[in-house]
């Protein structure tokens, strides 16, 4: 390993963020001590539709592989995709640490795993809830039980000699939690007293007051809403929220409904969560094959695709594209879930397509169908009387998530600084400060590659789904004689029903290429200018006929 610059002084903590800090998501959290290196969470971001053809982002991790960094151990706070999801795809690229876990992260990761046919398995060390501090890489790590919306939660607490570090994951406070149990209150308040020197704290709700919202409040809700529909009843949440999982299981057996899974992705947390015996007095979890079957009074059907992703369950229902369910006049649909910011678009052309279609909508803008699993302002201001920190690190947020959260730190006198992905923050007795920044960005998963997310692929793309493609080639000899026709080929340029249109436009294309090349004296040496005239010859004729100019591609080749 390389020796940083920045590791100056051995008695601090160095922590790099190197997501998480400028968005919710692909939360991947460096820390340093005295030459040793862990990371908590790596998790996925989910890519914009200004990224053509990708799905998945993930931290761009060139700066541990640039500097031979080894990291010792991955520590996982919890299930989510967000802290969790590119640990298949970045095991292998950052030095193939242990992995300390929880039971249930411990069978999610080994699944992630097979899902992408990794061959190798890491090696994972189980947490269970009685484990004490324990030494990893020559940090003392101790795991503190929280609440959020999937069991097994963990903040992660890091022991130094000037003060203990807390970096919290995701969490809330929730005196009725439907799956695991309640934050650990004792044990914040006795990490108060030994001392807390800096807290490293979940932003999302920073703009939200009072508390959050209890799980079992909800399902309340929920329930009232189901017993008053008359026809099938869809909801869609995210499937890695175990909670609200057991939540409509709840609503199914109260209000005498069947309850149907129809999402791959939700099929495969409910297995995990049956093996490790959560799922508690549930009715059987029947297949999307079944829903058809059942009267549709009888029916109530949880699925994936509450962000209106394209290919999940609940867009398929809502296209009419489903295989095996179909939703009609009078029936209804929930989205259990919050609308992401990025994500407004796709969510509501789901939204009009049920409205088209008569059937009812239920959304957290106008009824009480979600509560969030992170703090609001009335648990953030609990949490820090428990601990109180001297220091704040904001992070799981925005920039403008974060900045608000050190206003609102500095209003409780607590002193914060505002962390950005790549900087280099070093914690010592003294106190917070950044002391340098690194390299930072994101990477696309494009099938089975990696990709920059300023790849000129995704240009490309992105040309082409502005203005289409048209490819001509043109094989000649060396005297200039074609051998064959100018092959024009176009791409989203044509309506193929206006084969008139099109048989002109070639007609004349050809024309004009055929008179450009016996004007050339020297064929052979004058390839390139030939190729850069025909695409000029193509961009004006666009230009002129359709007001704009597709991606052209030209291969002029002398046999």
């Amino acid at each position: 390993m390389k020796k940083l610059p920045f590791l100056q002084n051995p008695s601090s903590v160095y922590f790099i963020p190197l997501g998480g800090c400028n968005e919710i998501g692909m939360n991947f959290n460096l820390y340093h001590k005295d030459g040793k290196w862990i990371a908590i969470d790596c998790g996925i971001g989910f890519a914009s539709e200004s990224i053509p053809g990708v799905e998945i982002i993930v931290p761009d991790y060139s700066f541990i592989e640039e500097n031979k960094i080894k990291i010792e151990a991955l520590i996982l706070t919890h299930i989510h995709e967000d802290h969790v999801g590119a640990i298949a795809h970045l095991w292998e690229h950052i030095g193939k640490p242990k992995i300390y876990a929880t039971p249930l992260g411990r069978e999610f990761i080994l699944n992630k795993m097979a899902d992408i046919k990794k061959k190798e398995k890491p090696e994972i060390i189980t947490i269970h809830r009685e484990a004490k501090t324990i030494n990893v890489a020559g940090f003392g790590v101790e795991f503190v039980g929280l609440t959020h919306s999937v069991p097994e939660m963990k903040a992660i607490v890091l022991d130094t000699q000037f003060g203990k570090i807390v970096h919290t994951g995701d969490w809330k406070f929730d005196k009725s939690p439907v799956v695991g149990e309640e934050s650990d209150l004792s044990r914040l308040k006795e990490l108060g007293k030994l001392g807390v020197h800096t807290i490293l704290c979940d932003s999302t709700n920073i703009s939200q007051e009072g508390f959050s919202g209890s799980e079992g409040d909800l399902e309340k809700n929920i329930t009232k809403i189901v017993k008053d529909q008359k026809g099938r009843v869809a909801i869609a949440t995210f499937a890695s929220n175990l909670a609200r999982v057991q939540t409509i299981a709840n609503v199914a057996r109260k209000t005498g409904r069947k309850l149907v899974l129809s999402g791959f992705s939700l099929r495969r947390i409910t297995d995990i969560g049956l093996k490790l015996g959560y799922f508690q007095n549930c009715p059987e979890f029947l297949d999307q094959k079944d829903a058809m079957a059942l009267k549709p009074e009888q029916t109530l059907i949880l699925c994936t695709g509450c962000q209106g992703e394209p290919n999940a369950s609940l867009s398929k229902i809502a296209s009419k594209e489903h295989p095996h369910i179909k939703l009609q006049k009078g029936d209804s649909v929930i989205f259990s879930s919050k609308i992401i910011p990025g994500n407004e678009k796709s969510i509501y052309e789901v939204f009009n397509k049920f409205v088209l279609r008569d059937i009812n909508l239920f959304t957290e803008r106008d009824h009480p169908v979600h509560v969030s699993g992170h703090p609001n302002r009335g648990e953030l201001k609990k949490m820090y009387s428990l601990l109180k920190p001297k220091n704040i690190i904001p992070v799981h947020g925005e920039q403008y998530h974060i900045m608000e959260h050190c206003e609102f730190a500095g209003s409780l006198g607590i002193n914060a600084i505002r962390p950005k992905n790549g900087d280099v923050i070093e914690i010592s007795k003294d106190g917070i400060k950044k002391v340098d920044s690194i390299p930072s960005g994101y990477l696309c998963i494009d099938g089975t590659r990696f990709e920059d997310i300023e790849s000129s692929i995704f240009k490309e793309r992105k040309s082409i789904a502005h203005g289409g493609m048209i490819s001509c080639t043109c094989i000649v000899n060396s005297s200039g004689k074609f051998t064959c026709q100018p092959i024009i080929e176009h791409y989203g340029v044509f309506d193929v029903k206006k084969q008139d249109e099109i048989k002109g436009f070639q007609k004349a294309l050809r024309g004009e290429i055929v008179e450009l090349v016996a004007n050339f004296a020297n064929i052979s040496q004058s390839k390139k200018a030939i190729e850069k005239t025909i695409s000029h010859i193509i961009a004006k004729s666009m230009r002129i006929s359709h007001g704009k100019v597709p991606l052209i591609n030209v291969i002029f080749h002398v046999i």
